[in-house]
């Protein structure tokens, strides 16, 4: 049964999710270290799943694990959701990695760590035509992952100009490390497909390609 302390609780849960990764992300260091983006994640992590929701309807499970990421691909048309789930520490060594040099960085504010991480998944992650038309992209979720709270999630939408079109995540990989590997789903008309991916490998058919 719900008491009023359960009620509180609850309430201040909600009520200090940004103020909890505000915290984090203030951390006083020259860098961010792979301490504070550890504690940064782990905040993202314990935003209420309300926050990050996933577009697809029941798909083929993929599990997420150290050095494999995941990226469900939904097809429609001319159009493309991509959600990319990536464990926690994985994507914390690889963020860690890449943005040593740059400083001090304030994610402080609401919502900021979350569009950092989108903003650096979408720079590494491309779907163009196969003459290299690239498509138009946009980040519409980034955060915790709501079916697995050791993971990050990411959804990208594409709107391109043909359906013959390739998924390309080798530079991603390639920042995740040389035993990176991902899994990626794909969901259209037809019945679901599911492919390993690592950097050393081509990109993605999809639409016509895919067949």
């Amino acid at each position: 049964m719900e008491t009023a302390a359960t009620k509180e609780n609850g309430a201040f849960l909600r009520a200090s999710a940004f103020g909890r990764l505000r915290s984090c992300a203030q951390m006083k260091s020259d860098r961010m270290s792979l301490l504070s983006w550890s504690l940064g994640l782990k905040c993202a992590v314990a935003i209420s799943a309300v926050n990050v929701g996933i577009a697809g309807a029941a798909v083929p499970n993929t599990y997420i694990q150290p050095d494999i990421s995941a990226a469900k691909i939904f097809e429609n048309n001319r159009n493309y959701t991509v959600e990319v789930s990536i464990l926690a520490t994985d994507f914390e060594e690889m963020f860690r990695r890449q943005l040593s040099g740059l400083g001090r960085i304030d994610l402080s504010g609401p919502g900021l760590l979350e569009l950092e991480i989108g903003r650096f998944v979408a720079r590494k992650i491309k779907m163009q035509s196969v003459e290299g038309a690239a498509c138009q992209s946009k980040v519409e979720k980034a955060g915790e992952d709501p079916s697995n709270e050791e993971g990050v999630l990411v959804v990208l939408t594409f709107e391109c100009a043909t359906r013959d079109v390739v998924y390309d995540a080798r530079e991603l990989l390639a920042s995740l490390g040389p035993r990176a590997w991902q899994v990626v789903t794909i969901i259209g008309d037809k019945a679901a497909s599911q492919i390993m991916i690592n950097a050393s490998g081509p990109p993605v058919a999809l639409g016509k390609s895919s067949g």
